[in-house]
């Protein structure tokens, strides 16, 4: 099964200072309903922030997207079990 628009969001902010909260929805991901193995890609500059700045900062000192372009997840879904019936 692949999935080419995926989403992953987080939030990171703390009162009184700027928020610091985005989104990516074009994460991709495959699972195998087999196995129960699932991998996912996300592209780091794909997390828009409301403030440029701090996606400016995201990106260029917290995690260095022009190094790291892309966020990996590999696993296996323990107990994994396709039939619903």
């Amino acid at each position: 099964m692949i999935i080419n628009k995926g989403n992953i969001s987080f939030e990171a902010s703390i009162p009184l200072f700027e928020e610091a909260k985005t989104s990516n929805e074009s994460v991709q991901c495959v699972l195998n309903i087999k196995t129960g193995e699932i991998n996912s890609v996300a592209i780091i500059k794909n997390f828009y922030f409301k403030i440029a700045l701090t996606e400016e900062h995201f990106n260029e000192h917290y995690l260095e997207s022009d190094c790291y372009p892309k966020a990996l997840f590999k696993g296996r879904i323990t107990g994994f079990n396709w039939n619903f019936a």
